[in-house]
């Protein structure tokens, strides 16, 4: 038993999870939402690799943060903060946007149900939990995850944020938001507010 842990949550739904689990720590008086984090990494690492191939270019030299949850239409890749600055129409923006909500859905079809991208999701599990333990030492990390921290009337999102030795140091604002994705945003918060509820009520139905 060790409540002052870090607790990096990769099961899906990780919308509904998070908060389900915050519910539980806050029985037990022990919830520190710092601690509690949603690993939503893979989202990143997907818009990183199809922007990169887009571009022609090195992946590792591409950067976009992703916020909103971590399922379907609430992935948000934050083209208009990616490194280098990415200039594609609209049509593009909205093929590469569709492709990072759609990814996990078709290696599952690709894998005729028989399984999905557990691979992928285990190296983005241990690039997060890299990132975050790099924090605990005091180096310089950062990462997207969806934890509580209150976007507008939703009481979990991801954001892009910083660690530090007590998990969570800095929230990178959202701002400077393209006509695009403040479109998007809506369309998030909609679906991730009756994400969230799901967890919450089922996490208060147990015993």
């Amino acid at each position: 038993y060790a409540p002052d842990a870090t607790l990096c949550i990769v099961t899906n739904p990780v919308n509904s999870i998070v908060p389900a689990c915050a519910e539980v720590y806050k029985q037990a008086g022990v919830f520190n939402p710092k601690k509690l984090l949603g690993v939503s990494l893979l989202d990143t690492i997907r818009a990183e690799t199809f922007v990169a191939k887009e571009l022609k270019t090195d992946v590792n030299k591409v950067t976009i943060p992703v916020i909103g949850g971590h399922a379907g239409v609430t992935i948000m890749p934050w083209f208009s903060h990616a490194t280098p600055k990415v200039d594609f129409d609209e049509s593009t923006l909205t093929a590469l946007d569709n492709h990072v909500q759609g990814a996990g859905t078709d290696v599952v079809n690709a894998k005729a149900g028989a399984g999905s991208a557990t691979l992928a999701m285990a190296y983005a599990a241990a690039e997060f939990v890299e990132v975050v333990i790099r924090g605990m030492h005091g180096e310089q990390a950062s990462a997207s995850t969806f934890f509580n921290e209150p976007y507008g009337d939703v009481q979990y999102f991801s954001y892009l944020c910083d660690f530090g030795p007590e998990g969570v140091s800095k929230i990178h604002p959202i701002e400077g938001l393209s006509e695009h994705e403040a479109g998007r945003l809506q369309e998030v918060i909609t679906k991730l507010k009756v994400d969230v509820q799901r967890g919450i009520d089922f996490a208060n139905k147990q015993e």
